[in-house]
């Protein structure tokens, strides 16, 4: 009897550590499946969605009430408690096809409401899509969750923790989304919270004054920094080489992707005069929507130091492109190869400049366009010493050897490699990549580049400084590459 009590009460104990091990593993698969169903939409799911002449980038991502937001480069963005749930939904305008909205609004009242139509159809397609999209990333980062616990707990049906996981993540991102749908209520924009330029409402005239205005107190502390980045650098000169690049004969000022920084182009030109610069190869993409009042914060290209030659971007338009060419001792080129401080210089501008189209060109146009530039260069007697483009991966592309220095922008992150006699120069951004730099954690750094030439037979690249400078923190971060040597 004794043995026996002895066995029920082993029994019993076993029992309940199975049931408890069964518990802890259930709630490890719930929290990481929930954990991966969160994720995965939320960094992956973002895409963007042409709704008449807009195009709009969707996110979602969870929130602790439910919450709309409109963002509108590079004004700011409006939100409103629209929805109850865990959910926050982001729409932000990426491009404005400024002819096709003029025929719009210049259209009459039939075609307007047969055009505003198509528009909701299409921005409720839209929709729809971008629901299911998320679901799908909902339940494949909650399957991928599942199964990694699994193989932890060295479970031997991965196949059914996988299912579990992926099927619970999309019905936990489904209910979210048709608890937000169910109880949507747009009237909670009559009284929104604005962030950015849009806080200094009535409307875009006053925004852009006020970051004029309001430009000054960082102005003083980028010439702060641009001071110091040149005492620092006359200290660096004065020690023996490798140190010294006082071998270069020409100095080359590369920047790009102002994107409306009002003192983008003030911070240039302290650098420009510090660093003793010959010339300045600006790659593009100063404004977002290329309208006529952006040009207006253009105005600090004046007067520049130095000569200022211009690619144009993606997200310049005509209308940017016609008050660029007014302004004195800045030369736009697109094809065109010109001489500047004994060198060649030739710039092709971005295709998408010649429309009111912001959007970027495709890899595979990219690619074509590299291709077409290569067969140019390679045909040419006498090719160019520095070649400036807009996109980074055309100028990725571009063969090694056809030119000394291929400078490029558009990634906002700044680079320099070196492959078979050429340096490939990315500044980066130096407008901090405008708002949208602001609107994440940690707000992009201004960057540009110093690049240092050697004029023999053929022009040589002997260093690249990269520069990134903090106009939050008043800091900076130097990075000098010397080219290999041959």
């Amino acid at each position: 009897m004794a043995q026996s009590a002895k066995r029920r009460r082993a029994r019993r104990i076993l029992l309940s550590g199975l049931r408890s091990r069964r518990l802890w593993e259930g709630l490890l698969l719930l929290s990481l499946s929930l954990a991966g169903a969160i994720y995965a939409p939320a960094h992956l799911g973002e895409e963007a969605y042409p709704i008449g002449p807009f195009q709009v980038s969707l996110r979602w991502s969870p929130a602790r009430s439910g919450m709309s937001e409109l963002v509108f480069p590079p004004l700011g963005r409006v939100s409103a408690h629209t929805h109850k749930g865990p959910t926050r939904l982001e729409a932000s305008l990426d491009a404005v096809d400024f002819q096709a909205l003029a025929k719009l609004v210049s259209a009459d009242l039939d075609r307007q409401d047969e055009a505003f139509h198509e528009i909701a159809a299409q921005a409720e397609r839209a929709a729809l899509r971008f629901a299911r999209r998320i679901i799908a990333w909902a339940g494949l980062g909650g399957a991928i969750a599942a199964a990694l616990s699994g193989a932890i707990l060295r479970r031997p049906t991965l196949w059914k923790w996988s299912a579990g996981g992926g099927l619970g993540g999309a019905l936990a991102v489904s209910l979210s989304l048709w608890l937000a749908w169910a109880t949507y209520n747009p009237q909670a924009f009559r009284s929104p919270t604005l962030r950015g330029g849009l806080e200094s409402l009535p409307w875009l005239i006053e925004a852009a004054q006020d970051a004029l205005s309001q430009a000054a107190e960082i102005e003083a502390r980028l010439r702060r920094i641009a001071r110091n980045v040149y005492e620092m650098y006359q200290r660096i000169d004065e020690l023996p080489p490798p140190f010294a690049v006082a071998e270069a004969d020409v100095i080359i000022l590369h920047v790009t992707d102002f994107h409306n920084h009002p003192v983008a182009a003030a911070i240039a030109r302290e650098l420009a005069e510090a660093f003793e610069v010959d010339f300045a190869v600006n790659t593009g993409d100063l404004t977002d929507f290329g309208t006529l009042l952006e040009a207006e914060l253009l105005r600090g290209l004046r007067e520049f130091p130095v000569p200022h030659y211009l690619v144009t971007g993606n997200h310049e338009t005509p209308d940017i492109v016609g008050a660029l060419s007014l302004i004195d001792g800045l030369t736009i080129l697109d094809g065109q190869m010109v001489e500047a401080a004994g060198l060649r210089l030739l710039g092709v501008g971005d295709p998408r400049a010649a429309s009111y189209s912001a959007q970027a060109i495709t890899p595979a146009e990219a690619k074509q366009m590299a291709e077409e530039i290569n067969r140019s260069l390679a045909q040419l007697a006498a090719p160019p010493d520095v070649l400036a483009v807009h996109n980074h991966r055309v100028g990725m592309a571009i063969r090694p050897g056809l030119v000394p220095v291929v400078l490029f922008g558009h990634s906002h992150t700044p680079m320099v490699a070196f492959r078979g006699g050429t340096a490939y120069i990315n500044a980066g951004t130096t407008g901090g990549a405008g708002v949208r730099g602001l609107e994440t954690q940690e707000p992009v750094r201004i960057s540009l580049a110093v690049v240092y030439i050697k004029k023999e037979e053929r022009a040589r690249v002997i260093a690249v400084d990269l520069i990134r400078l903090s106009p939050v923190a008043e800091g900076f971060t130097l990075e000098r590459r010397f080219a290999p040597s041959s």
